[in-house]
């Protein structure tokens, strides 16, 4: 294979103007860790200042692409506007292959390549004055060619664990609706969350420890986290400092803002660990405190929660208006075996994401080895 030393000066189109009185035509589109995505807040108050990304398109947030939030719009697909302090760029054609170069920035030599050329007293970011001021090593043009035309099968296959993924997640989602609202479930007593939580003291308050990130509440230094993903609340060891408030066997911890509405843990042990931004913690009280979770991760549970929204807030269930939200509530056995039942279902559900999350790294390692390991750069 013939290499080339590239320099990005040569190869790279900087996009710096905006779309203009045109703008409310295309979609709104941002870049994240795993790639393009429609952007989760509106335009703001300039619009016409948002830059148009076509196909051919790589952008990225200067102040997150040290995490990975790049992005690209590929051949066929539908343009967008992105916002004005995103680095927007283009290859030329017949130097650098946009899609080449998009699964080269993401790779480990991308990896290298940013860290060597970010600056920032505060916050490490790279802008595209210094992002072309690099070079690389690349392949010819007709070999960029061959290797782009077998990395397009790369979203195909991404596309194909992801659906898989979102049919899990909706099979769980469904076995919740049943048990919490089908038939069967409406011959049970319909009681107030109120009568079954205590609700004193169940505030976590966000900002209590040096880093302004997080509550902490764990044993001496090394503790469980309690950190937010898809269902419920996520248990992992983590490194403790600041305020150390305890958690009891069968707290249960449940996010109180969107996105994080129906995330839920229950405690598995009496002492201290540190939780995430935006959940209460709550003891319950004449109910399975695992029957109880399930059902506050359940569809019907949202249904039927106030969700309050403020403008210029996220919506959020607040903690007074829980106490109102009904749940038909069965006999106490019945609550454990259905929890032990829904328990297995997510075990099940634990191993098949456990096999798409190997899918996924395998589609990765796809993409990094088409790149050839000796086309690292020296910055």
């Amino acid at each position: 294979m013939s290499i080339q030393r590239l320099p990005l000066s040569d190869a790279l189109v900087e996009v710096s103007s905006g779309v203009g009185e045109k703008w409310s035509a295309y979609r709104v589109l941002g870049a994240t860790r795993t790639g393009l995505a429609l952007a989760k807040e509106a335009v703001g108050k300039t619009p016409w200042r948002y830059k148009l990304v076509e196909p051919g398109t790589i952008f990225y947030n200067p102040m997150r692409i040290m995490i990975g939030s790049i992005a690209m719009v590929d051949d066929g697909e539908e343009p967008g506007i992105t916002s004005p302090d995103y680095v927007v760029f283009r290859t030329r054609p017949g130097v650098l292959h946009h899609r080449w170069f998009y699964y080269w920035l993401r790779s480990k030599y991308g990896g290298d390549l940013i860290r060597s050329r970010a600056r920032g007293a505060v916050r490490e970011r790279l802008l595209f004055r210094r992002l072309v001021k690099g070079s690389i090593n690349a392949p010819s043009w007709e070999q960029q060619r061959v290797v782009a035309g077998v990395l397009s099968s790369v979203p195909v296959l991404e596309g194909a664990v992801t659906a898989a993924s979102e049919a899990a997640e909706r099979l769980m989602g469904a076995s919740l609706r049943r048990v919490f609202g089908g038939p069967e479930t409406q011959r049970w007593p319909e009681r107030e969350l109120g009568d079954l939580l205590e609700l004193r003291n169940a505030v976590v308050h966000p900002y209590d420890n040096a880093s302004g990130s997080a509550v902490f509440v764990g044993l001496e230094h090394i503790a469980p986290h309690v950190g937010i993903r898809t269902g419920f609340l996520d248990v992992e060891m983590s490194e403790l400092t600041g305020r150390k408030p305890r958690f009891c066997k069968g707290d249960i911890v449940y996010g109180y803002l969107r996105p994080y509405l129906n995330k839920v843990w229950v405690a598995e042990f009496d002492g201290l660990c540190s939780v995430d931004q935006y959940v209460y913690r709550v003891k319950p009280k004449l109910a399975d405190a695992d029957f109880l979770a399930w059902f506050m991760r359940s569809p019907i549970y949202l249904k039927r929660a106030p969700i309050a929204t403020t403008p210029g807030q996220l919506p959020r269930i607040r903690l007074e208006e829980i106490a109102s939200v009904l749940v038909n509530l069965p006999p106490l056995q019945e609550q454990k075996r259905i929890s032990a039942l829904l328990n297995l279902e997510l075990q099940r559900a634990s191993r098949i994401e456990e096999a798409l999350n190997e899918q996924r790294a395998t589609i990765g390692t796809l993409a990094t080895t088409l790149l050839y390991s000796d086309l690292g750069p020296t910055g």
